[in-house]
């Protein structure tokens, strides 16, 4: 009896002497057997989803509207004698709020909490922009039995953006479930463009009667023009559970080259308009659902 109980202090003090010499080794650790978690989420690999926001949109129109108009004076009587200057016309900036819905598809790869993507996205909106402008009635001498002309003119220009596409390069960094974001991209939109001119006149002959008042109106309608721009933005994305995400982003993006076609407006024979500028920018603020495979 004595024997077995000497047995069982021996034991009992050789197993407290090795669990005191594993903990004296600098190589040893509890965690071992408890793990702690990876620092960063898994992100890589395809994903997609939809989204929704809003903007401000600014424009800017050029001077296609003013050589619409100078085409159609050359119709008129007053060819000869009027001679507005550039800038006579010219159309002031415009800004609008917007609306827009679409979707996004892309791929990531991952480097530990390091993030590089590529990413389509579609954006269907129905945003316009215009300007009108005017000039005072003017009198300038006639000719025949008209005496002098009253004169008055205005031309107008509307931008109405149906949709836009970008291609973007997504740089990001995983914070757990919180993946930050810059964007890099190419911007393509499509829209309608209309410009209008109109010249109205009245002929007074030497006893003060209006022998002539007329209305020359010319609209062009360039429907589904396309335009290239660039996009810039920053977001983030939330993990809320496994392949389920929550994002939230602001984009600016901005086109060029809503240019006039070279061309005879409405098949006429008067000098075809030449190219210009009109400038789209658009600062939007969005949110979207998307799903992680």
């Amino acid at each position: 009896m004595k024997s077995t109980i000497r047995r069982f202090i021996s034991g009992i003090a050789i197993a407290g002497f090795a669990q005191t010499a594993l903990a004296a080794d600098p190589g040893y650790s509890p965690e071992f057997f408890n793990p702690s978690p990876a620092l960063y989420f898994n992100w890589s690999g395809f994903y997609f989803g939809a989204s929704g926001g809003g903007g401000i949109a600014d424009a800017e129109f050029g001077n296609g509207a003013f050589s619409l108009l100078s085409s159609t004076l050359v119709t008129t009587p007053l060819a000869t004698a009027v001679q507005l200057p550039s800038g006579a016309l010219a159309l002031s900036p415009d800004n609008t709020t917007f609306s827009s819905f679409g979707g996004f598809a892309g791929y990531n790869t991952q480097w530990e909490s390091a993030i590089l993507s590529l990413e389509v996205n579609y954006h269907r909106t129905s945003l316009d922009v215009s300007a009108f402008s005017s000039t005072p009635t003017f009198a300038i001498p006639g000719s025949g039995n008209v005496t002098f002309y009253n004169v008055d003119a205005s031309v107008g220009s509307r931008i109405s953006l149906t949709d836009y596409a970008t291609i973007r390069g997504r740089a990001g960094w995983a914070l757990g479930n919180f993946l930050p974001y810059a964007t890099l991209g190419l911007a393509i939109g499509r829209a309608d463009v209309t410009n209008s001119a109109l010249v109205h006149f009245t002929g007074v002959d030497n006893r003060g009667i209006v022998v002539a008042n007329v209305d020359v109106p010319i609209n062009q309608l360039q429907k589904d023009k396309f335009a290239v721009g660039y996009a810039v933005g920053v977001g983030v994305d939330w993990m809320v559970m496994s392949g389920l995400f929550v994002r939230a982003e602001y984009e600016f993006v901005e086109f060029a080259n809503f240019g006039d076609r070279s061309e005879f407006p409405n098949g006429s024979r008067i000098p075809p308009i030449e190219f210009v500028q009109r400038n789209l920018s658009l600062n939007t603020v969005r949110l979207g659902l998307g799903y992680k495979f």
